[in-house]
This record gives structure tokens, C-alpha cells and sequence, in this order.
């Protein structure tokens, strides 16, 4: 089971990612969620 962080963990101290869909819109909106934390907490 893929994580919103498992692509982050190499760009920790660089830029953010954009979420990638994979087919799973449940999946897809965490990593939103995750995203815009990540975004809103730099």
C-alpha cells in the first residue's frame, strides 16, 4: 500500500510534489489533504 509520503521521502528538504492519481480516488484525495498540509506548514 502506497503512502503520500513514500514519493516525498527523497524531496523532504526541497520541493513539494504534486500528487500522482493511481487509480484510487480515496487514495488520491488523502494525498491532496497530505499535500496541502505539507504546503501550508512551509
Amino acid at each position: 500500500m502506497a503512502t503520500a509520503t513514500d514519493d516525498d521521502a527523497d524531496t523532504e528538504g526541497g520541493e513539494l510534489t504534486r500528487p500522482r492519481f493511481r487509480g484510487c480516488v480515496v487514495c488520491y484525495s488523502a494525498e491532496w489533504v497530505a499535500y496541502g498540509a505539507r504546503k501550508l506548514w512551509r
